[in-house]
């Protein structure tokens, strides 16, 4: 019968300890040292919490590689709707802050990439025309499967095309009839 598996993976997340290959990096703090609440003060600093964050992020890689050999291996591969998302973009530049747009780091946290892979899809495209958020993995899962929700949502299915949202939606949710 259909089955849900849902996984939910706080990589590359704070604190950056892993290295690419699994290992953790041995710490006296798991705080990234250069910041004061959301900026950093400290241009070294930051760049040095950059790289440690792409080490994390080559961890991640590595699981998400796993997954879907994983996937392949027991023949959920053509089956399986897989989507692969980040909740926030990150920005390491020394004097910025590190989640809150501003001119000059937006490029950082505004575009984070989607992947969407549908039962039965063999072929890949980039679809780079459109403003996506975490909103639309909701909307996005039930039209993959045919499926109404049956309460309002605020996102919109990835694969109905047209431009998405006009704003990055903060704070908005689904809600599910009380």
């Amino acid at each position: 019968p259909p089955t849900l598996y849902f996984i939910h993976v706080l990589l590359p997340h704070t604190p950056w300890l892993y290295l690419p290959d699994g290992r953790a990096r041995a710490v006296t703090t798991t705080n990234a040292p250069g910041r004061n609440g959301e900026r950093w003060f400290n241009s070294q600093l930051a760049v040095q919490a950059w790289q440690r964050h792409l080490q994390q992020v080559g961890y991640a890689d590595k699981l998400l590689g796993k997954f879907l050999t994983r996937l392949h291996g027991v023949g959920l591969w053509d089956k399986a709707l897989v989507i692969v998302a980040p909740d926030h973009g990150i920005s390491f530049r020394g004097g910025d802050l590190r989640r809150r747009p501003t001119r000059t780091n937006l490029a950082e946290l505004a575009f984070t990439p989607l992947f969407v892979k549908l039962p039965g899809q063999q072929d890949g495209r980039v679809v780079d025309s459109r403003h996506v958020s975490t909103l639309d993995i909701l909307p996005t899962i039930a039209d993959a499967l045919g499926i109404t929700i049956p309460w309002h949502v605020d996102g919109t299915s990835v694969l109905k095309g047209g431009p998405g949202s006009p704003v990055a939606a903060q704070g908005s949710r689904s809600r599910s009839p009380e």
